[in-house]
């Protein structure tokens, strides 16, 4: 599992190609849940907490691509209210 704090770079400038992504919210946070179907074990949810930031909490080598993504989903409830807003 890993938390990465994106700066100067915007939830809609991911480069998603190849990835299967879905829009979600994740508490007040727009986020998008990121797919790869070349990797099965893995899932991801980026949030937007800024113009020009976002945060990305990836869950990898779970038993399936559901587990990983119900854990990805559980530990980004848990963090999203200690993460740092960029002022607007």
């Amino acid at each position: 599992m890993s938390i990465n704090i994106g700066v100067d770079q915007a939830l809609d400038d991911l480069n998603l190609t190849n990835f299967n992504s879905t829009d979600h919210q994740v508490g007040p946070l727009r986020a998008l849940l990121i797919t790869d179907d070349r990797d099965p074990n893995k899932c991801q949810i980026s949030m937007e907490i800024g113009e020009s930031s976002h945060v990305t909490v990836r869950v990898m080598l779970a038993e399936s691509q559901e587990a990983a993504c119900e854990t990805v989903e559980r530990v980004a409830v848990l963090v999203e209210p200690e993460l740092p807003r960029e002022a607007r």
